[in-house]
């Protein structure tokens, strides 16, 4: 199976608003909060965490963000995330691996089962209730 990251187009960057003092209300998670965990963020309006949350669905970590690919902000939290797990002392780096793996390879388990469907199922979506069962 050839797992490629190169098939999803990156969309254009997120461009700021002429209206910056009014950016949208509904943003989850709120960017101050992201910018507590994350200080290098916190130049960036709220209109450009809501574009930001409509195009990663679409381009992944391709999304453009801060002049290049989202892919280095994941990088950052997940390091965050590494760095807090090793330091409670519990060896449980280990749940991260299938984000690092994303993160590494921007291919998603979403893409892997997309591929399979439009290949070897040949798009029967039965396969996927016996390739995901527990």
């Amino acid at each position: 199976m050839n797992h490629q990251s190169d098939s999803v187009e990156s969309p254009a960057p997120l461009e700021e608003p002429e209206d910056t003092e009014n950016p949208p209300r509904n943003i989850w998670p709120p960017p101050t909060v992201i910018c507590h965990y994350m200080p290098g963020l916190k130049y960036h309006s709220g209109y450009q965490f809501s574009l930001g949350f409509k195009q990663v669905p679409i381009a992944g970590l391709k999304t453009m963000f801060r002049g290049g690919p989202l892919k280095h902000v994941a990088e950052d939290v997940l390091k965050l995330a590494m760095d807090g797990l090793e330091r409670r002392g519990y060896n449980e780096t280990g749940f991260l691996n299938p984000i690092a793996e994303v993160v590494r390879t921007g291919v998603t388990p979403a893409h892997k089962l997309l591929e399979l469907y439009n290949g070897e199922w040949g798009q029967n979506i039965d396969h996927v209730f016996e390739e995901l069962r527990y």
